[in-house]
């Protein structure tokens, strides 16, 4: 998706599908196990992730919401210890 320039949103969305379903076809292969069990694998795998990811982002206030992460934190004990 970094290499092409896409007009649609939809078609990025149709790139990513196809991503998944390449992911799940390759672990049956690889793992020698039935495509529950590596859409299992790969569903698992994309949930950690979006945790993980989600988790960097909001340490360094990148997260959602007006005070997240980090310098949220810090904004916050400021604001509570009168210094803000």
């Amino acid at each position: 998706m970094v290499i092409w320039a896409y007009d649609l949103p939809s078609s990025a969305s149709a790139v990513s599908w196809a991503v998944i379903v390449n992911n799940i076809a390759a672990l049956e292969i690889l793992l020698d196990c039935g495509v529950l069990r590596a859409a299992s694998v790969v569903g698992l795998a994309g949930l950690g992730r979006w945790v993980v990811g989600g988790a960097v982002l909001s340490i360094v206030g990148l997260g959602s919401g007006e005070a997240s992460g980090v310098l949220g934190m810090t904004a916050g004990i400021q604001e509570a210890l009168g210094l803000g």
